[in-house]
């Protein structure tokens, strides 16, 4: 479920990392100070300098104060500021000051990992919205396990409300793992309150919150012991089956299960050809029946006609799609992850079809998704690291050979796979990756039409 640990930068609630070395070419004014002139094109309009660092930068009040609340505060107040020619800004890096005023006018400065935290910083305080909305997003797709809870502490700090959405539906995801990270150990006593607090932790039962609560409070016993009934308050007492001797009912009130606990079992309906239709998802545990909106589709990208593809993999939900654009027309396999927190598609890593044109099946087994093709071509994705891997198997060198695909169901370790064409049953087993055949005792009409039916497990038997 994670991306590779290696694509994403560590970003801490404490980083004050560097900023990138500007090339822009500059002039001096008559104190000798640098003029940056880059950032403007009518240098007429321009009615008051801004010194940041040693260097000034000729700007209009007008456009500063339409592109920012704060300047339009200090030109508009009674301030000395209102009033001077120049204006002194402290605290802040001459580089930074250059992509803040490249921001202006709604368009997009040069975010980079070494200045992406100084830039946000700087773009909260002097209330730049552009450059800070493009550094929310920037650290948005940088979220990983690694540092998910330091974005969501940098999202606070700065009111970053989108970034601080992003990182919070991450941690619900991930929230199984997070109690064997540092990064949670050393959280704020009111941080961690926060978190055990939230409804939407992927959990499935509240053990889990239970365990993540105690191995805080473990982490420093003798400074932490005086918060432990009010981190235990956040603990749902009621949904404990045993407390493991901790004592816990006269400490929570909230009753409310966590969105985990409804989707562990959840029925999946989605259209058999062209989905055209929407999936459907029926909560048992809720009672509860929703249909899945759309994935969003990149501008400039066309449905190829074929069979879109759904799988689920413990309570996460898979799609795949066709899409054509200009750089690939012949079309290629998209993939999606439902995001149960707020009811949204996002993108996971594309099925590379290395061993045949379209994917025909996308079956789930042992925590990995597996993409197959026609003839038996192989394709395994570890959500872990997002990442598909091509399986060295040719079932068509078999004795006989498979045949035809035509449904396959994950079971004990093994793909069952139904051929058509020899009106056969295979098995393969992940583990080993090897191919066998069994001597089913299915009638020969049942076998003819077993590419219009389905499979699945119930019971621990395949139906």
């Amino acid at each position: 479920m994670d991306n590779p640990a290696s694509k994403h930068a560590k970003f801490g609630a404490g980083d004050n990392t560097g900023v990138s070395t500007s090339k822009e070419k500059t002039s001096k004014d008559k104190q000798g100070t640098p003029v940056d002139n880059s950032s403007t094109k009518d240098v007429c309009s321009k009615d008051v300098t801004i010194r940041v660092g040693g260097r000034a930068f000729p700007q209009s009040r007008s456009v500063l104060s339409k592109e920012s609340p704060y300047f339009q505060a200090m030109f508009a107040s009674n301030l000395r500021e209102s009033r001077e020619n120049e204006v002194t800004i402290e605290g802040v890096d001459s580089e930074i000051m250059v992509l803040l005023l490249d921001s202006v006018g709604g368009k997009c400065p040069n975010v980079t990992e070494e200045n992406v935290l100084p830039l946000l910083s700087a773009a909260d305080r002097l209330q730049f919205p552009n450059a800070k909305e493009e550094c929310e997003h920037f650290l948005a797709d940088q979220i990983s396990m690694d540092n998910c809870l330091g974005i969501w502490q940098v999202g606070k700090r700065h009111a970053a409300l989108h970034l601080e959405f992003e990182a919070k539906k991450f941690i619900c995801r991930h929230f199984s793992r997070l109690s064997s990270l540092e990064d949670f150990a050393v959280l704020d006593v009111s941080e961690v309150k926060e978190i055990l607090s939230w409804d939407d932790l992927l959990v499935n039962e509240e053990k889990v919150v239970l365990r993540t609560a105690l191995a805080w409070l473990e982490f420093d016993k003798e400074a932490r012991k005086k918060y432990r009934d009010e981190v235990l308050s956040c603990v749902r007492a009621s949904l404990l089956d045993s407390a493991d001797g901790y004592h816990l009912k006269d400490l929570s009130c909230s009753t409310g299960r966590r969105l985990g606990m409804s989707l562990r079992e959840i029925v999946l309906f989605y259209p058999k050809d062209d989905g055209d239709l929407p999936a459907v998802v029926y909560e048992p545990r809720q009672s509860r029946l929703y249909q899945l909106r759309p994935p969003p589709i990149p501008y400039g990208t066309i449905y190829v006609p074929s069979k879109v593809l759904f799988a689920v993999l413990g309570i996460d939900i898979y799609m795949t799609m066709c899409v054509a654009t200009e750089g690939s027309p012949g079309g290629r396999h998209v993939m999606f992850q439902y995001d149960h927190v707020d009811g949204t598609w996002f993108p996971r890593a594309p099925i590379p079809c290395r061993r045949f044109d379209h994917p025909l099946i996308l079956v789930s087994l042992d925590g990995r998704l597996y993409a197959m093709g026609k003839l038996g071509g192989i394709e395994v994705y570890n959500p872990d690291l997002d990442a598909w891997e091509c399986l060295d198997s040719d079932p068509q060198k078999l004795t006989p050979p498979m045949g035809r695909v035509e449904h396959v169901v994950g079971h004990n370790g093994k793909l069952m796979v139904f051929s058509g064409g020899t009106r056969g049953v295979y098995t393969y087993d992940a583990t080993s990756s090897k191919w066998d055949r069994i001597d089913v005792p299915l009638s020969d009409p049942l076998l003819s039409r077993v590419g219009e039916n389905n499979s699945f497990i119930y019971k621990d038997k395949v139906t």
